[in-house]
């Protein structure tokens, strides 16, 4: 009830008061109005003008600015020159090892001794994993009595067969059972084999679960011995390339743990079809690896030469720059950096192949691109004085120098070749209207000569040598 009294007497004190003054305040609201129209009727107008004026003194700033004409941007730069580019296939493989086994026991028992140390090397029939043979002995010598007994037995039987006392069924019966314990024989030396097992290449032993007294099921796994000498590289291009691939060719392969070490090695093998899911061929090269840097299932880069392509515009990479998928260089012509597009093609060793956009004989910036922007006079720090370079201004010394050289020189006038004895003078002192009017008048013919010139011809002196003697 409160508030609602409050603002009644709000709403009545308001009404109270534009009712007594109600002209004042019209002519308030109408000045108000008025002001704001007449405000937005200006800057409406006065907004190109505006614009102009800023757009005219930024532009002045930009190309009539100090920094624009005075600044000189230290660079490094390079010629362009045609080179020899590689043809190359670029794709991922997969290392795997020359030669890999998983040992497993062939048969259940328990692990005796371990003879090797894991990630250690092993030599081709070395012992590695022996297991518990007392049971395996225990068979091997009974067998070996069994066979003892036997022989002895057809022994009697082939002497009484020879003597045509015995029968031959009891000399059959003697060879027969002879042969079972030798067979038997046998099999427990088998068994007893089957108790150790040996490395079956040369190779590196990799680490084991089971330790010594460990139960052992058969084709249980036990430990891995690799071979990565040398190391296999798998691989796969499209099939449009399939006419240019074959044994022979040299593959180079870069790997994430050694970027800026490059291995090379031979293709040894080609698939013998195109896999129909993913259209292309597979391969196998084989890459030394006698240091055993590369291990087997590392993802590597795979770079196939296929061929050479004389003749190419090779540029260092450094010297290209980006912005999104536009590629461009720095060219400096006539002491200026020029922004110029160009298209690449293939990368080899630092350099990379321009397809369009420039050539040979152009100089190019291969660092220092940040200060440069078109139309910044550069100074190259790495290449001789050139054309396309901008030269050191002189000196006040040598700039007095040159221009004595320069008046020096063109003051001097040549002898006359008829005196010998005259010195040479001035072209100023002699005529200074007509310095070069001597060397043009042997030109004219004799018709052409005005009467002046004969005057002026005869009034110059005459040598001693060429002056005529009086005849008495």
């Amino acid at each position: 009830m409160l508030r609602f009294h409050v603002l009644k007497r709000g709403v009545m004190f308001l009404k109270n008061y534009f009712k007594e003054n109600r002209n004042i305040g019209l002519m308030v609201i109408l000045g108000i109005v008025a002001g704001l129209l007449a405000m937005w009727l200006a800057l409406k107008t006065l907004k190109p003008v505006v614009r102009s004026i800023c757009t005219y003194v930024l532009e002045s700033d930009e190309e009539k600015g100090p920094n624009k004409q005075s600044r000189v941007a230290t660079i490094e730069a390079a010629t362009v020159e045609m080179g020899v580019m590689t043809k190359r296939i670029a794709t991922v493989g997969k290392m795997r090892a020359n030669a890999s086994v998983t040992l497993r026991a062939e048969m259940n028992g328990r692990i005796k001794e371990l003879s090797f140390t894991e990630g250690s090397s092993v030599k081709e029939g070395d012992p590695i994993i022996k297991f518990e043979d007392a049971d395996a002995q225990a068979e091997l010598k009974q067998a070996e009595a069994e066979v003892m007994l036997r022989k002895a037995d057809f022994e009697r039987s082939s002497k009484l067969f020879d003597q045509k006392i015995g029968s031959t069924k009891d000399y059959d019966k003697a060879k027969a059972e002879l042969a079972m314990a030798e067979g038997r024989l046998d099999a427990a030396k088998a068994k007893l084999d089957k108790t150790i097992i040996h490395a079956p290449f040369s190779g590196t032993i990799g680490l084991i679960d089971v330790s010594v007294g460990a139960y052992i099921q058969a084709a249980q796994d036990l430990v891995t011995i690799v071979d990565s000498t040398p190391i296999k590289v798998e691989f796969k291009v499209p099939e449009k390339h399939v006419h240019d691939i074959g044994v022979g060719q040299t593959v180079e392969v870069r790997i994430d743990a050694f970027k800026d070490q490059i291995f090379h090695g031979v293709v040894e093998a080609v698939d013998a079809q195109v896999e129909a899911e993913s259209h292309s061929i597979a391969l196998k090269a084989s890459v030394p690896n006698e240091n055993g840097l590369l291990k087997p299932g590392l993802f590597t880069s795979v770079s196939l030469i296929i061929g050479e392509q004389g003749e190419t515009i090779m540029v260092d990479e450094a010297a290209v720059d980006r912005e999104g998928e536009i590629e461009f260089v720095w060219i400096v012509e006539k002491g200026k950096a020029r922004r110029n597009r160009v298209l690449t093609g293939s990368r080899e060793n630092g350099k990379i192949e321009i397809v369009a956009g420039i050539r040979t004989g152009q100089i190019i910036v291969t660092a220092g691109q940040l200060k440069l922007g078109d139309g910044v006079k550069v100074k190259i720090t790495n290449m001789p004085e050139t054309d396309g370079q901008e030269k050191t201004p002189l000196g006040e010394n040598e700039k007095e120098g040159q221009k004595n050289k320069k008046e020096n020189s063109e003051a001097v006038v040549p002898k006359a070749e008829n005196s010998k004895e005259e010195p040479a003078v001035k072209a100023s002192e002699s005529h200074p209207q007509e310095p070069k009017k001597e060397h043009t008048e042997p030109t004219l013919k004799p018709e052409e000569i005005k009467p002046d010139q004969h005057n002026k011809t005869e009034n110059q002196p005459v040598s001693s040598e060429t002056k005529p003697t009086h005849q008495g």
